[in-house]
């Protein structure tokens, strides 16, 4: 278990432990949200995060095929707790 001040302006540190466990680094945005009393946090994945996950084999012919490739990589980022950020 960890614990952090919070400052006047409602600011704190993330402990470097939770920092390295879910791989936040500086710049990165995470999302706050209660579930059942309890305060989670969550990082957010952008589409740069995302940049070297699609394996490019030629232009695709469809849309559909774009998007089911767009897709599998979204699941195999999501499969980590991640979230996408839009």
């Amino acid at each position: 278990m960890y614990q952090s001040k919070i400052t006047k302006k409602g600011q704190t540190t993330i402990p470097k432990k939770i920092r390295e466990e879910i791989g936040l680094k500086p710049g990165d945005t995470v999302r706050f949200s209660i579930e059942d009393g309890a305060i989670q946090i969550r990082r957010l994945l952008s589409a740069r995060s995302l940049y070297g996950s699609l394996k490019y084999e030629g232009l695709s012919n469809t849309p559909a095929d774009i998007e089911a490739t767009l897709n599998e990589a979204l699941r195999e980022k999501f499969a980590t707790g991640e979230q996408w950020s839009h």
